[in-house]
């Protein structure tokens, strides 16, 4: 019974037949740059029977050095770890210990540069592909470079050139968006720091408001260049010299209240190249600018090292990290990202289905609950204080003082919620220890999942609605050769990282680089979203990050319409910028959900990448993803939940689908690495727990999504092992996986030699289809067009001092009606015949202690000199009898939205006064005169009479009830009782049915009590222009019979069965009289 809710069209369950999700037809290719084979020739150090540690070590330290000589592998370091390639001349000259870090370190470097294919400079690298009719993929060896500035570096770039006024005075500037005014301070809760902080701190800002910054920053509310400005300011405050001026608007640049151009997009554009254009367009003479010169210089220098080829730009790379780190020092001067060139990327299209097949899978048996549960416990909060019908400015909603402030576990600045977590699944978790016990107790290291299986996780809910609208899943395809997988001969391993929580967000920052034609793809997921959500739009959220190295990964194509700009410059025109003070946050019936006040649609919040919005991010910036998350469930890889910590877990398959890896942990308390005090301890448990649990030969040392593949016979891996072993933290455990496949099961070779193989993984973005289902389902928003501004909560809420009193009565749950007819009637009554109050009402409520809410109006110095003194003294009195045991002073937040506007909220508190004293009575008549009445019958007949008080003809009534009850058959308790509730709720001439019962005529005076109240209110809503009002005419009657059963007692829960009596009663007397 809200007004904003989401309305479903033909939902239908799942076809048999048909997979709920589509895998799109491309997909991104990642490998290694060596092949295994280099794996496989240095996992034969160490194996040699008879060798003892010293002899190993040495042929362990001529292998790395020979390594090392090769030119790709000394370049990928220089990229990857400039201290480690600065560190290889001391390889020989080094100490012992010093060495051996050395070497273990290119170690997991190798391993990783031969058998990782996650992107990670130049050791692996990306390509696109596509399903075809046959498996074809071969590798050409050549690679292209895509190199840029790291973003840290770049930001600190951005910063020098703002301090050059000759180029500052012609840059266009702007208000930061992320201001807010608060009393008379303005707020920033989020300071980039112009994205060039080392650590990762984050900080806000509030500044007092003088008279100066309010010209500054209304000038500046659209973009104005710097010199316009000065000259603007100068006009009204003339006595002031310009350079003054200049100098106090330039620490407004500094302090991040003023937004320059140069700050550059992160969607759809090069940075750096952004930033040399604007230079060169806006500096009067860039030539005679050194920093200018000095980075042009750069730019062309980069574009001559991505030209280089894999292993000739070592020395290139060199200088030029030397030239950047002349301009800026920074950590990182580049980011370095590596292009696959293939001769051909396709894949069979059973490929497809499988991954189709996987993903209805990992659906299924993912969280049942749509959304995050600390965003649900907000939602809780944000109905208790704005109900369902305001919409709150984003920015106000969280600050703590105008707002509830942000939602718990939010820590930028810290949330002063707490949280305690209750997602817990104890029937998953209780099924799935019984399958781990099964395999431990049959000795298996594979739990082979069924379609029953599944069933039995998956729960009642089949439905796609609150599914998601798509992700990016990871699979390596393990198979002999590329004909078998072609015979469907083949196994889908799933990758560590399991995948995206977005179609295209892990092709995001690569994706320029493989061409045009691969951004229109992206696209292509836009469109397909955007029909499944057809009323809202999309808008892509991009921020500066005050330690600004994480925006390397953020940068990627714009695929949406809309985007919403943080401490950066959009990269959209104006029109589709949504600027902060544009969005406001609103309730639904389930959710909260993110609306532009300018285009009256949802907004979407969604990015592009893959950087975990969780964590080391602001609040605002977080909210806005969480937002984005809330309209749907989020899908997981395979989750042991509480079985998670067990120091063995089977693989989980389903057919030739690998769901879960076998993992294997242990740490220095588990058996039997307990008794481990030397290498030779080491060495014997390492044996003995590899017999006892079953554990192959490769396996992966895991820590989250990164892993290195190690030989568990190779002596030099047991070290390894042993060194991270070592080092372990109470509490801490080493991570084993398995593969998933053997190592003959690679099949990506190469053009130059077809004996090479490459590990693969495969990124296939998935997307929600509409073709399995009879009927397309579309998942709709319903948002009201009559909600008006918000009101501020300093100009709504009543304190104590105004002309409304709220108090709080909490007692025994099982007296509360008694509490209603007896003691509040009474003195409601009274306070009101003396003049001390106008009006009362109360209503009953749970937080969750079960407590009546009760309210007085009147003179603001006669509720505080009179009435509170009586309050204490009935509270006293209330409180002897066992009524109540406690009571609290709160301010009133009166729901002025979802009555129909400020210039409605008055009658309809007239509305509540009255409709109180009736609940009081009917609860009094029942107890006393009415004790084996049906309570059910009784509220029946109170809500057809406020039904015919509002003045609603029968006919629209009944429509009425239609919209708001769905239709089912006639409920049991009607069926039985159907013409006593047609008799009683017969409102012909005057309720005369009712009359002629002498026992009941008090309840016709009872409800007579608030009928011409009712009648007033209601005319004066159907009279107003329905947009002149903050909420439909039909949800402000729902409103009222809520409000009304509520002080009846009716729990929500029952509130339904009470209104399907009621439609069915008003149905028969329709039909009746007809």
């Amino acid at each position: 019974m809200q007004t904003t809710k989401e309305r479903v069209v033909d939902q239908t369950r799942y076809s048999s037949d048909v997979s709920p999700y589509q895998a799109l037809d491309f997909f991104m290719l990642r490998t290694p740059v060596f092949p295994l084979e280099n794996y496989m020739a240095f996992s034969s150090i160490g194996t040699k029977k008879g060798s003892n540690k010293q002899e190993i070590f040495k042929e362990f330290k001529e292998y790395i050095t020979a390594a090392i000589d090769n030119p790709i592998f000394r370049e990928a370091i220089a990229v990857a770890s400039l201290p480690l390639y600065q560190s290889l001349d001391k390889l020989q000259k080094g100490s012992s210990k010093k060495s051996e870090q050395i070497l273990f370190s290119l170690l997991s470097y190798y391993i990783r540069m031969s058998v990782r294919p996650t992107p990670f400079g130049l050791f692996s690298g990306v390509t696109m592909g596509t399903f075809k009719e046959n498996t074809e993929v071969i590798l050409n060896k050549h690679f292209e470079k895509r190199s840029r500035p790291d973003m840290q570096w770049l930001c600190n770039v951005v910063k020098l050139f703002e301090q050059d006024y000759t180029l500052l005075s012609n840059l266009l500037i702007q208000k930061n968006h992320l201001l807010y005014r608060h009393g008379d301070v303005l707020i920033l809760p989020y300071l980039s720091s112009h994205g060039v902080k080392e650590d990762s701190t984050i900080d806000n800002a509030s500044f007092k408001i003088t008279p100066v910054i309010e010209d500054v920053l209304n000038f500046a509310s659209s973009p104005i260049t710097f010199k316009d400005l000065i000259s603007k300011i100068h006009n009204k405050y003339q006595d002031v010299p310009q350079e003054k001026i200049a100098l106090y608007l330039n620490s407004m640049v500094e302090k991040e209240f003023l937004i320059t151009e140069l700050r550059p997009p992160f969607l759809g554009t090069s940075p750096f190249e952004y930033v040399l254009q604007k230079v060169e367009s806006l500096h009067p003479n860039p030539m005679q600018s050194q920093l200018y010169q000095q980075v042009n210089s750069i730019y062309q220098t980069i574009k001559e090292y991505n030209c280089s080829e894999l292993g000739q730009g070592e020395d290139q790379y060199i200088s030029l990290t030397e030239e950047m780190m002349n301009v800026v020092k920074t950590k990182y001067a580049l980011q370095v990202d590596l292009k696959i060139n293939t001769e051909k990327a396709q894949l069979n299209k059973s490929v497809k289905q499988d991954i189709e097949r996987a993903a209805e899978i990992l659906v299924k048996i993912s969280s049942r609950t749509r959304g995050s549960e600390h965003i649900q416990m907000y939602y809780d909060e944000f109905v208790e204080m704005y109900g369902y019908y305001s919409e709150v400015p984003v920015l106000e909603l969280l600050d703590n003082g105008l707002g509830i402030g942000a939602p718990p576990t939010y820590a930028n600045p810290p949330s002063l919620k707490t949280f305690n977590s209750n997602n817990k699944n104890t029937k998953k978790d209780f099924i799935f220890l019984s399958w781990v016990t099964d395999c431990l107790a049959s000795g298996k290291n594979t739990l082979q999942l069924t379609d029953q299986m599944i069933k039995e996780l998956e729960g009642e809910t089949k439905d796609l609605i609150d599914a998601p609208d798509s992700f990016d899943i990871y699979f390596t395809i393990a198979s002999k050769s590329q004909k078998a997988i072609d015979c469907k001969e083949y196994t889908l391993v799933i990758g560590p990282n399991g995948g995206s929580f977005g179609a295209g967000k892990t092709f995001g920052r690569f994706v320029n680089m493989l061409g045009n034609e691969n951004v229109e793809k992206l696209k292509d997921i836009h469109i397909l979203e955007q029909e499944l959500n057809p009323d809202a739009i999309f808008a892509e959220v991009s921020y500066l990050s005050s330690s600004s190295r994480v925006a390397n990964v953020m940068l990627a194509p714009s695929i949406r319409e809309y985007e919403i700009p943080i401490g950066t410059n959009s990269s959209k025109d104006v029109s589709h910028t949504l600027d902060m003070s544009d969005l406001v946050v609103g309730a639904s019936s389930n959710r909260l959900y993110l609306k532009s006040k300018s285009l009256g649609k949802e907004v979407i919040p969604v990015t592009g990448h893959m950087v975990n919005h969780m964590n080391g991010v602001p609040n605002i910036y977080r909210f806005l993803m969480d937002i984005g998350f809330e309209r749907q469930r989020i899908w997981e890889p395979f989750n042991w939940g509480e079985a998670d910590q067990l120091p063995f877990l089977p693989r989980v398959q389903y057919e030739n689908i690998v769901l879960y890896p076998a993992t294997w942990r242990f740490n220095k308390l588990v058996s039997p690495f307990s008794k481990v005090c030397n290498e030779k301890d080491w060495g014997n448990a390492l044996k003995e727990w590899k017999e006892t649990y079953n554990v192959p030969r490769y396996i992966n040392l895991t820590d989250f999504d990164n892993r290195i593949l190690l030989d568990l016979d190779n002596k030099i891996h047991q070290e390894f092992i042993f060194r991270k072993f070592s080092k372990l933290r109470e509490g801490n455990f080493l991570i084993f996986t398995e593969l998933g496949f053997s190592l003959d099961e690679n099949w990506v070779t190469s053009k130059n030699n077809e004996n090479e193989m490459f590990l693969m993984e495969g990124i296939f973005p998935i997307v929600k289809s509409s073709s399995y289902q009879e009927k397309e389902v579309k998942r709709t928003l319903v948002l009201p067009n009559t909600r008006k501004n918000y009101i501020p909560k300093i100009d709504r809420f009543k304190n104590i001092g105004s002309d409304w009193l709220y108090l709080k009565l909490y007692g025994p749950s099982d007296r509360i009606d008694e509490l209603i007819y007896n003691e509040i009637r009474s003195f409601c009554s009274s306070v009101q015949a003396e003049g001390i109050v106008k009006r009362s009402f109360f209503m009953r409520y749970a937080d969750p202690q079960s407590h009546i809410r009760l309210r007085f109006q009147g003179d603001p110095q006669v509720l505080l000199n009179s009435l509170l003194p009586l309050i204490h003294n009935w509270v006293n009195a209330l409180m002897k009898k066992g009524l109540v045991d406690e009571m609290k002073l709160d301010p009133y937040n009166p729901e002025i939205e979802r009555y129909g506007g400020s210039d409605f909220i008055g009658i309809a508190e007239e509305l509540f006064s009255v409709d109180s004293r009736v609940a009081a009575e009917l609860l009094l008549w029942k107890e006393f005169e009415g004790v084996n009445f049906n309570k059910n019958l009784l509220a029946v007949m109170s809500i057809v009479h406020i039904l015919e008080a509002s003045g609603l003809s029968m006919e629209r009534q009944l429509a009425w009830l239609n919209m708001i009850v769905p239709n089912q058959k006639h409920p049991k308790e009607f069926r039985e009782n159907k013409q006593l509730f047609v008799q009683l709720c017969d409102t012909g001439n005057e309720w005369s049915n009712l009359k002629e019962h002498e026992n009941l005529v008090k309840l016709h005076n009872i409800f007579s009590l608030r009928e011409a109240t009712i009648s007033n209110y209601f005319k004066t809503v159907y009279s107003t222009n329905i947009d002149d009002l903050t909420n439909h005419p039909d949800d402000i009657l729902a409103s009222v019979i809520h409000l009304h059963l509520n002080r009846l007692g009716i729990h929500s829960t029952d509130e339904e069965h009470i209104m399907k009596l009621t439609k069915h009663t008003v149905q028969s007397l329709f039909f009746t009289k007809k």
